[in-house]
């Protein structure tokens, strides 16, 4: 028979475990989006969003027109705890974001950052789905 304490631990890893389950889904949505209002000239900015844990990963590579966060496979199970990170190496990108006197701004990251208590309201339902 289980005590308290083992019933308060198994409680505590589930809980870990859902909160985990929504960053997951939280970062994967967030990088779909912000592909998504990526604006398309060369393709090579669409093709350098990267995922990456801790520091911003603003390698680059010579992929056009490849609409996936690149290195999403590199988070870890546990995904609490930790600062995630979404970014771009590509020049323009800040460029397209904050715009320029002959340049309307794409608001890429801005757009999903508002959009951010949205996209946790939504991982949140669908885990107690």
């Amino acid at each position: 028979m289980a005590g308290f304490g083992d019933t308060v631990a198994q409680w505590c890893a589930e809980a870990e475990e859902k909160a985990s389950q929504v960053v997951r889904w939280v970062i994967d949505e967030m990088g779909r989006r912000v592909i998504a209002y990526t604006p398309i000239d060369t393709g090579e900015l669409v093709s350098n969003w990267n995922y990456s844990l801790t520091a911003p990963d603003n390698s680059v590579t010579a992929a056009r027109n490849v609409r996936t966060l690149n290195h999403l496979e590199d988070m870890p199970a546990k995904a609490i705890g930790h600062l995630h990170f979404i970014s771009s190496g590509v020049a323009h990108a800040y460029f397209n974001e904050v715009g320029t006197s002959k340049m309307e701004a794409r608001r890429m990251l801005g757009r999903v950052e508002l959009e951010f208590p949205a996209i946790v309201d939504a991982a949140v339902a669908r885990l107690a789905a």
